[in-house]
C-alpha cells in the first residue's frame, strides 16, 4: 500500500505527536507519589530519604505545626534521570525526594508492624496496587 503525500503529512502531524506522548510520560506509570509522612516521622525515616523540611533550608521552621509539603517520589522499572527529569526539584516551590521500588518495599516490610508506623501498611499497598509487586 503506497500512501500519498497527504496522507503521510496526516500522520505525522496527528498520530506520531501523539505516540511521542505516551513514551514522554511513561515515567508517570513506572512511579507513585507520596507524601514524607506516608513514610512515616522524620525519625524512622530520614536516614533514608533526608530531613522532613525542604532540602534548600538548613532546617525546619520554628513552628511544630508548620509542615514542609515534601513528596516522595517511588519509581520502579524506570531510570532515576527520567524521573528526575518529570519531577523536578524546584528550589522554593516543590522539593521531591526519590526512592526505588526496592528499597521501599524493603523499608515497608520492616517497619509495618512498629507501633507508631502502622500507616504503612496502606502506604505498601498504595504503592503495590500502582507498581506491581
Amino acid at each position: 500500500m503506497k500512501l500519498s503525500k497527504l496522507q503521510l503529512a496526516f500522520m505525522l502531524l496527528c498520530v506520531f505527536p501523539f505516540a511521542s506522548c505516551a513514551v514522554k510520560h511513561e515515567p508517570r506509570a513506572s512511579t507513585v507519589v507520596l507524601s514524607y509522612q506516608e513514610l512515616g516521622p522524620q525519625a524512622a525515616v530520614y536516614e533514608l530519604i533526608g530531613k522532613e523540611w525542604y532540602q534548600w533550608n538548613n532546617h525546619g521552621g520554628s513552628d511544630p505545626n508548620e509542615v514542609d509539603d515534601v513528596k516522595v517520589v517511588v519509581y520502579r522499572n524506570v531510570s532515576l534521570e527520567k524521573v528526575k527529569e518529570v519531577y523536578p526539584v524546584v528550589v522554593g516551590k516543590q522539593d521531591y525526594r526519590y526512592l526505588d521500588y526496592e528499597t521501599a518495599i524493603k523499608y515497608l516490610n520492616k517497619n509495618e508492624g512498629e507501633p507508631y508506623l502502622e500507616h504503612l501498611q496502606a502506604t505498601k499497598q498504595k504503592v503495590i496496587e500502582q507498581l506491581g509487586s
